[in-house]
């Protein structure tokens, strides 16, 4: 069996990749591909901007690559039995990457991009498991402009503001006090990584607030 592994952030150009996270994909992307290579009768090609190729191993092996993930994955997936995806969900890269080897044929190892595209949406998940009785923090979007200091005011604390379809805690900002919310050029430090400046991928209900109630042990 011949299976195609793709890390997002070790295949596209350095210059625009935080090096953080390029090390923790690859980590990520080593770690799988020597686990596939041990499988009986599989065969693992990583693909890899130069100069980071997978550790070598038998039945693993890289491939170079200088094209940008969507034309490689669609010229090449199609002549594997399986593919394996490693990206992160904001900005519908998954989704994208998915629905690139879908449409080669190429059978996916993981979720489809309608399972993707459904869990990487923090509020619809999040509006889905209530429904279904599942216990979790209570969820809005929150409009980022300059009234929304004020809107924060009236939030009980303590809470967690984040972008809605970022990936992991990317953005994540707690808030256990109110001193610095709604206090003149005190927008920046609360929302610091979640400014419509600094959140480009996120889709039109950029954030959400949710209780932390239940994610910080009972805490407010």
């Amino acid at each position: 069996m011949k299976i195609l592994l793709l890390e997002y952030f070790t295949a596209i150009p350095s210059r625009s990749v935080d090096p953080a996270l390029r090390s923790e994909g690859g980590a990520m992307r080593d770690a799988v591909a020597v686990d596939l290579a041990r499988v009986p009768g599989a065969g693992v090609t990583v693909l890899h901007r130069p100069g980071l190729a997978p550790p070598r191993a038998p039945g693993l092996s890289g491939r170079s690559v200088t094209q940008d993930p969507e034309a490689v994955l669609a010229a090449q997936a199609g002549r594997f039995d399986a593919a394996l995806l490693i990206a992160p969900e904001d900005g519908g890269t998954l989704e994208r990457l998915s629905r690139v080897v879908r449409r080669t044929g190429c059978r996916l190892l993981g979720p489809g991009p309608e399972a993707v595209c459904f869990a990487a949406d923090k509020l619809r998940t999040a509006r889905i498991l209530r429904a279904h009785g599942i216990a979790t923090p209570r969820t809005s979007t929150l409009r980022l402009d300059r009234r929304t200091p004020g809107r924060l005011l009236v939030r009980p604390l303590p809470f967690v503001l984040k972008p809605r379809d970022a990936c992991g805690c990317q953005g994540r900002s707690l808030r256990r006090c109110g001193a610095s919310v709604g206090r003149p050029g005190a927008t920046r430090p609360w929302c610091r990584n979640a400014s419509p400046e600094s959140m480009p991928a996120c889709r039109s209900s950029p954030s959400v607030i949710g209780s932390c109630r239940w994610l910080w042990g009972g805490r407010g």
